[in-house]
């Protein structure tokens, strides 16, 4: 019995060795397994997320080449021709996008220095295709711009994040001439940056009344240049560029000043729009500031019939808002009515109210740019020292010259106090 037992003892313990080396096994075979399954299924989503990336790729390559086609006109063969040379040399390996407004961004593309050498332009003149995106995917505009570097310098490409910088008008990190052409290559506007800051914009005007014109046929063309300095307009030249005397114009030459055919005008950078627009650059933006400026101003001191105290009427004007669009410069004050009692020797307010929000400044001829008060609340300190108005609004900007933009709404609560105004 005890050696049955014994024997039974051993058969029992072998066949849990056997069990244990079945499960030792079955483990070490799962730990190799377990890395191979994770690798399969990373390469698995690595190809998911490929194929994606392939395919929105292809889905934006289909729309830039669409968005193209439509610059084209039948009317213009030569400037057609021109198109497609640039379709052909677009790099879109080196495609990024950098940030525009809430609503769009800029994609831009390297072309090729085959279309440089093509169009007879020099190395040392990066160029790319500036598009511009809005939130569904659609191109709704775009330019061929040319990167003039200062002093001619050397270089084989635009800086990232410029057109984001340039367009939030912050600083540069390069300096130059930065020169806008619709597709078919029209030259259309510049903008010319020193020390990382706007030095000079200029655009290119058609003048059908010059003086100097000696044909009915004849169109001449200037470039209107404005120099800035500290964000400011300080002089503004006028120069000669050419005169076309033909009825019909298909020049395919470099930054020509051949008008584009309204047929291939969508996407509002190039056409007649660019003649009558009073806002040469599409894509120049209303920038905001709040400002605090107050000033009171006072009538003659009476006295109150019924205390004999002195008393006056004033006038608080608030300037709390400025707007800006390239050179253009505007601004909104509010206007509060305040009574005040001389008590003591002291000024004290008796009433405030108030009035209403006025424009000042010089605003776009095509523009539009309105404050709607929501709420204004003026109120008196306890102990009549001091005023406070808190001001809610909102300002309503709109640009009547191209169809594609849309009006941009800007609402804010601020407030101010001052003290009795001796």
């Amino acid at each position: 019995m005890k050696s049955a037992c014994c024997h039974g003892l051993c058969l029992k313990t072998v066949e849990q060795s056997k069990t244990v080396t079945i499960y030792t096994n079955f483990m070490r075979k799962s730990i190799l397994f377990l890395p191979i399954l994770w690798a399969m299924m990373l390469i698995l989503t690595s190809c998911q997320k490929d194929a994606e990336k392939k395919n929105n790729n292809d889905e934006l390559v289909s729309r830039i080449y669409s968005w193209l086609d439509k610059q084209k006109s039948p009317n213009q063969p030569n400037k057609a021709a021109n198109v497609d040379l640039l379709k052909e040399n677009i790099d879109f390996s080196g495609l990024r996008f950098e940030h525009f407004t809430k609503n769009e961004q800029f994609i831009v593309i390297p072309i090729k220095e085959n279309y440089q050498i093509k169009k007879n332009i020099d190395k040392n003149t990066p160029s790319v295709l500036l598009l511009v995106q809005d939130k569904p995917g659609n191109i709704i505009r775009g330019n061929i711009v040319r990167y003039y570097p200062e002093n001619n310098q050397p270089m084989n490409s635009i800086p990232d994040n410029s057109f984001y910088k340039m367009y939030a008008e912050k600083d540069l990190e390069c300096n130059g001439v930065f020169r806008f052409l619709s597709p078919t290559g029209r030259w259309l506007f510049q903008r010319e940056y020193k020390n990382g800051k706007m030095k000079s914009f200029g655009y290119v005007k058609a003048d059908n009344n010059s003086q100097a014109r000696i044909s009915t046929d004849c169109t001449y063309y200037f470039l209107n240049l404005y120099l800035w300095e500290n964000d400011v307009v300080i002089a503004q030249e006028t120069i000669y560029l050419g005169v076309i005397c033909e009825t019909s114009c298909d020049d395919a030459i470099n930054e020509s000043l051949c008008p584009d055919d309204e047929f291939g005008s969508s996407g509002g950078s190039s056409g007649s729009a660019q003649e009558t627009c009073c806002i040469p650059d599409p894509n120049a933006q209303f920038s905001y500031e709040k400002t605090n400026i107050t000033r009171d101003d006072c009538g003659l001191v009476g006295v109150d019939p019924i205390t004999g105290n002195p008393t006056k009427s004033c006038i608080h004007s608030w300037t709390f808002d400025k707007g800006h669009l390239l050179w253009y410069n505007w601004d909104f004050t509010c206007f509060t009515h305040t009574d005040l009692e001389k008590i003591g020797g002291t000024w004290k307010f008796k009433t405030a109210t108030f009035r209403n929000v006025t424009r000042n400044g010089q605003l776009p001829p095509c523009v539009s740019s309105e404050c709607t008060v929501n709420a204004a609340n003026p109120s008196i300190s306890a102990d009549r020292l001091r005023a406070k108005l808190n001001l809610s609004y909102t300002i309503s900007n709109r640009l009547i010259c191209y169809t594609w933009w849309s009006p941009g709404n800007v609402t804010s609560t601020i407030s101010t106090d001052w003290p009795a105004p001796y």
